[in-house]
């Protein structure tokens, strides 16, 4: 399976891909919307990863096929001071329903983790959404820790 880094040639592909994540991951329970605003914020975070203005990486895998975002928003990783060091945020990790169930997100994880330890990063955050049981299940499988349970207080 190949995986690869993304290019500036890659951003009409990425926003697809990660069109259909977000209306994915949003009926899978996430609070981030499918709309123009949520596309902009992340498509400036990979023209950031691309260009090397932020410390992340984009990979693209499975023939164009699944996606990947793990990086920091800010210069620093993290806006606060983590125990667990200079951590990157998994922003997202997707492959198109066709595909899934072949070990591409595994694959694009290992690449992610080697590329990321090479920019200096220590750890990765992640989440999964409680509809997301395979998103889940794979980030566990492949090593993520459960560090601590989060919850919405709405007002």
């Amino acid at each position: 399976m190949s995986v690869r880094l993304a290019t500036k040639g890659d951003r009409d592909l990425f926003i697809r891909l990660w069109t259909e994540y977000t209306i994915q991951n949003h009926k899978n329970g996430s609070d981030v919307m499918p709309t123009s605003k949520t596309l902009t914020y992340f498509v400036g975070l990979f023209d950031s990863f691309v260009s090397g203005d932020l410390p992340g990486i984009v990979l693209i895998g499975a023939d164009d096929n699944a996606v990947l975002m793990w990086g920091a928003a800010t210069q620093y990783g993290l806006p606060y001071d983590s125990a667990y060091g200079f951590t990157a945020q998994g922003f997202g990790t997707y492959v198109r329903p066709s595909f899934q169930g072949k070990g591409i997100s595994k694959e694009l994880r290992k690449r992610a983790m080697k590329l990321l330890k090479r920019k200096g990063f220590d750890s990765v955050f992640g989440s999964a959404y409680e509809k997301n049981d395979a998103g889940y299940i794979s980030g566990v499988k492949f090593g993520f820790e459960v560090v601590q349970a989060t919850g919405i207080l709405r007002l």
